[in-house]
């Protein structure tokens, strides 16, 4: 997504949810295989074993302890509420580091 596009909505007249919906599906709506259908993209990205240390050592990991969900949307949400913009983007650039990571490994290219 272009800087332009994501200025635009920021300042477009949608709502807070919706402004968040649009700027984060972006990225999601990438093809990649899945090796596990049934993993989750929270367990994926939030719970498993491999990321927790990544989580662990980040600034938002107050926030994952105190969530008691097991919802992807509904964790992005809560963090949405609690950690200013910088940090929500930092968030966010974590995450994708992380689902390019899981996939890369999903197709073998291992890093």
């Amino acid at each position: 997504m272009t800087t332009a596009t994501m200025n635009t909505l920021v300042h477009a007249g949608s709502s807070k949810i919706s402004k968040l919906r649009n700027w984060w599906l972006a990225p999601w709506r990438f093809r990649i295989p899945s090796k596990n259908e049934e993993e989750s993209i929270f367990r994926a990205l939030v719970q498993g074993g491999e990321v927790k240390e990544t989580w662990s050592q980040s600034f938002c990991w107050v926030h994952l302890s105190e969530y008691k969900g097991y919802e992807f949307s509904s964790w992005i949400l809560y963090l949405y509420d609690r950690l200013n913009r910088e940090d929500f983007e930092i968030t966010t650039i974590i995450l994708r580091f992380l689902w390019c990571q899981r996939n890369n490994h999903l197709v073998g290219n291992h890093i």
